[in-house]
């Protein structure tokens, strides 16, 4: 019986860990909010093994759409382990972090988790830090900016410490960050987009006809320009690589609407069979590049074949059409650092586009949608979104 009372303790704090994961990420971007509360089962872990596994429970479970959105992304049969060992891969590269980061007695905390919070953030972890409960700063301190961040990483904190404070002094520091949270959300409005900025949704596979793609995706920007869009933004790389004749297919078209920039989702080729995750603006014909395009599907500096070209302390902010523009491209909407910069240049308007084809059957769509509320709440401003879907 003794055996089985030390056990029943760590296989409920990994059950409920993988229960907040679950819960937090893909059902309402307010929900993202409950993610620091894994901070507490963590510190409750009495050996470090059972540390790592609350926070693998938590990541397998947050992340548990990329094996069947990988299903589809890497359709050829010999690929079919690409996906599972992605997600398991990754789940237990940043929850060794955790491991290691944790202490029994839980001395350090206040120095240990915005450590284990910023080492998981910056790159090169950072380029796989999906599902961070510092993405709860959004949820929870709405309109707060660079400081929501920083109190964010206090409650983290205080909830680690909580494991082994005293209840009444735990409950002092909570009901503080509570006090604050309730009042930012009550006193948070959220913005409208400036007139005249138009996100536009698609359904473009793979094999699609290029020319009927271009043909399609010229004929929405047009119907949007004559409506008076300032700007009509169109999804990740919807228009393919970015040649010559991409090129003066939307030159032509921007002759024709003088008034009106469109920024197109395209491959834009540089050398040696790189290339640029970008948008491309219509006005000026430059590139705006991801960051941090995704690892070993588009990221694959080792291969001969295309590869994207990372920047992954670059800057996300753009001018255009009088606006102050932070952009996200597709997987930079579900980690922690591109948002963390952006946070810092305060941009005016957020611009989000993805090309989710692939992930119609998986919660990644929904996941990028709520991180790219929650990551406008926390900055103040509002978010254009466009997917291909």
């Amino acid at each position: 019986m003794r055996h089985f009372s030390a056990a029943v303790k760590p296989a409920s704090l990994i059950a409920v860990a993988a229960a907040i994961g679950w819960l937090a990420w893909g059902h309402s971007p307010y929900l993202i909010g409950l993610a620091p509360l894994v901070f507490f089962l963590w510190a409750k872990a009495r050996h470090r093994w059972q540390a790592g596994l609350v926070a693998l429970a938590y990541y397998l479970a947050s992340s548990r759409g990329v094996p069947f959105g990988a299903q589809v992304f890497w359709s050829r049969p010999d690929e079919w382990w690409l996906g599972p060992t992605m997600w398991i891969g990754v789940s237990v590269l940043l929850a060794l972090l955790w491991a290691i980061t944790w202490r029994a007695d839980g001395h350090g905390y206040w120095w240990r988790v915005p450590l284990l919070l910023l080492i998981d953030a910056i790159p090169p972890l950072g380029i796989l830090d999906w599902a961070s409960p510092w993405t709860a700063a959004g949820v929870l301190f709405p309109a707060m900016d660079i400081f929501g961040l920083a109190v964010t990483v206090l409650l983290c904190v205080y909830l680690a410490m909580a494991a082994h404070s005293s209840p009444t002094r735990s409950m002092l520091r909570l009901t503080f960050l509570a006090v604050l949270a309730i009042a930012a959300n009550l006193f948070y409005v959220q913005p409208l987009p400036p007139a005249g900025w138009q996100g536009i949704n698609t359904h473009v596979l793979p094999n699609d006809d290029p020319y009927s793609v271009q043909t399609m995706l010229l004929h929405k920007a047009s119907v949007a320009a004559r409506h008076g869009a300032r700007v009509v933004i169109l999804p990740e790389e919807v228009a393919g690589f970015w040649f010559a004749g991409t090129a003066y297919f939307w030159h032509r078209w921007q002759l024709r609407h003088p008034h009106t920039t469109a920024l197109v989702g395209a491959a834009f080729p540089v050398r040696h069979r790189r290339y640029y995750d970008a948008l491309m603006d219509t006005q000026d014909g430059k590139p705006w590049p991801a960051r941090i395009p995704i690892p070993v599907s588009e990221w694959r500096p080792w291969s001969s074949h295309w590869s994207a070209i990372p920047n992954w302390f670059g800057s996300g902010i753009r001018h255009l059409a009088g606006q102050r523009v932070g952009y996200l491209v597709c997987y930079e909407q579900v980690l922690i650092w591109p948002e963390i910069s952006l946070a810092c240049e305060h941009p005016a308007l957020l611009v989000a586009v993805a090309n989710d084809w692939w992930a119609s059957h998986s919660n990644i769509t929904d996941i990028q949608r709520e991180d790219v509320t929650v990551w406008s709440r926390l900055m103040g401003i509002p978010a254009v979104r466009a997917v291909n879907v």
